[in-house]
C-alpha cells in the first residue's frame, strides 16, 4: 500500500473576533496572508458573555485527486482513507487537552486573503 501526500494549495482563517480595545466585531476578517492558521473559541473576553470564534478554510488540488483516482493511483471510494494533518505552532498560550474539529466541504469558491 502506498501513501500519497497532497499539500493544500490555499488556506485562510476567518473570524468574528472583536477588534482590539473595541466592542466592534471583525466580521468578514480573512487572514489569508498569515503564515499559520488559527482555530479558537474565546468566551468572555470582550464582555461577560461574549463569544469569539474562528474557522479555517483549506483548499486542496481536487483536479489532481480526481486525475489520480482516474489513473488508479487512488483506490475507489470506500477502500481508501484520507487524513487531514495539522500541527501546532509554538506559542505561549495553553492548549486544550482534547478537542474535535468538524470538517465540511465548501460548495463555493473563496479568496485567500
Amino acid at each position: 500500500m502506498s501513501i500519497l501526500k497532497f499539500t493544500a494549495s490555499a488556506d485562510t482563517t476567518i473570524t468574528d473576533a472583536f477588534k482590539p480595545y473595541t466592542t466592534n466585531r471583525a466580521y468578514y476578517a480573512n487572514m489569508g496572508a498569515a503564515d499559520s492558521l488559527e482555530v479558537f473559541s474565546i468566551y468572555g473576553q470582550a464582555s461577560q458573555n461574549s463569544l469569539e470564534k474562528s474557522r479555517i478554510l483549506v483548499q486542496f488540488p481536487i483536479d489532481q485527486l480526481v486525475a489520480d483516482r482516474s489513473d488508479s493511483k487512488i483506490p475507489q471510494s470506500g477502500s481508501v482513507n484520507f487524513f487531514f494533518r495539522l500541527f501546532n505552532v509554538e506559542h505561549p498560550f495553553s492548549l486544550p487537552k482534547n478537542y474535535t474539529l468538524d470538517i465540511y466541504p465548501l460548495a463555493q469558491q473563496w479568496d485567500e486573503g
